[in-house]
């Protein structure tokens, strides 16, 4: 990463440039998305430089975020280091790009656009859905046609049509992703303000990789515990965990106590599902809010399922498969949602996603149906 003196100029230019007014609001959020050909005008000098289109300013940033990604991830696993100058310049230039979704339009996305966007400017919470739906090429609320126009949806209601509507038409994608906040019974099967698609290092942002779908989903208004509420419900290929982290171990068995660089054949990200703080001394349980972290390829990730294991001890962990991509120079993936037997014929809860080589996979047996929340 860059000396401290690099790091307070690449400060103070990202502070200025992101300080324009165009980097806060919505609408030309959603412009940003649909065209980053546009080129850079100043009110007062004119076009500031036509050789870098928003798509390149928008690569460099991600590049940047990458860097400062790679750092926080390297100091996770050691002693903190106190919060010097430079670790807070980290901070802040990362928060900045974060927060005004620069990094988010580098993934090439529209499911990263929604947490994205809270951090733009509107006049009413609900405008982020109607901003975004046009991406999708959805209608929900009182833009359906046919609709009454002058009736009211709260934002819940209006996330949960979205939601319905991409997890029928978008099933893997929409279910690419985590929390990192704790969400509400009835919301953990559609995206949320706390979203994050996961950085697993391949080649190119995950949701840019095409989809082979083999799960159907869908929702319904049911109830549980007596307590009304929406609820998933899938068709899909069922494999337990603890089945299919044997097959990733014996995958990378040789690589486990060689060179710390190798990258594992399986990736997993969790759920954020509680707000306990970590037993002081202790690193921090995976799942603790707060603790945001996509574990590095190798012998973090073989720990994290470890202790994701370890969890299924009380309750089955199942693995749902949602689909297969083929990543370049690798070759093809399997994707998947994590969901928790929760018993007594309840709804199993989605508390994670992971990703793994396809050949690190046992037989799949016959479709199975079910719900989750």
């Amino acid at each position: 990463m860059a000396p401290e003196n690099d790091l307070s100029r690449l400060h103070t230019t990202v502070d200025w440039f992101l300080a324009d007014k165009w980097f806060s609001s919505l609408w030309t959020y959603q412009e940003a998305y649909l065209s980053q050909d546009c080129a850079w005008f100043s009110s007062r000098s004119g076009e500031v430089n036509p050789s870098v289109s928003l798509s390149q300013l928008v690569t460099r940033c991600a590049r940047i975020g990458a860097d400062l990604e790679q750092h926080f991830a390297s100091v996770v696993y050691s002693t903190p280091p106190s919060r010097t100058r430079d670790q807070k310049f980290r901070e802040e230039i990362y928060q900045m790009l974060s927060d005004h979704g620069i990094l988010a339009l580098a993934q090439r996305s529209p499911f990263a656009l929604y947490s994205a966007s809270w951090g733009r400017q509107t006049q009413k919470d609900y405008d982020r859905i109607y901003g975004i739906q046009q991406v999708f090429r959805f209608r929900v609320g009182t833009s359906v046609e046919g609709s009454d126009p002058d009736a009211k949806y709260t934002l819940l209601t209006l996330e949960a049509q979205l939601g319905r509507l991409l997890l029928e038409n978008e099933p893997v994608k929409s279910q690419l992703h985590v929390f990192e906040e704790p969400v509400m019974q009835g919301c953990g099967w559609h995206i949320s303000p706390t979203s994050r698609i996961p950085q697993w290092g391949f080649p190119r942002p995950l949701l840019e990789y095409q989809f082979t779908r083999f799960c159907s989903l869908s929702a319904y208004d049911g109830s549980i515990g007596g307590q009304s509420t929406v609820i998933a419900q899938y068709t899909s290929y069922l494999q337990e965990l603890s089945s299919l982290q044997a097959r990733w171990r014996n995958a990378d068995e040789r690589h486990l106590t060689g060179s710390s660089e190798f990258r594992s054949v399986h990736k997993i990200s969790l759920d954020v599902v509680k707000s306990s703080l970590p037993v002081p001394g202790e690193k921090p349980e995976y799942r603790t809010w707060g603790h945001r972290r996509d574990d590095l390829s190798g012998f973090y990730q073989h720990q994290l399922s470890a202790w994701l294991g370890a969890q299924a001890s009380a309750a089955t962990i199942t693995v749902l498969l949602l689909g297969e991509f083929h990543v370049e120079t690798v070759g093809k993936h399997y994707c998947g949602m994590l969901l928790q037997n929760e018993g007594c014929g309840r709804p199993r809860r989605r508390i994670g996603v992971c990703a793994w080589r396809a050949e690190a996979t046992g037989a799949w047996a016959s479709q199975q149906s079910g719900t989750f929340v």
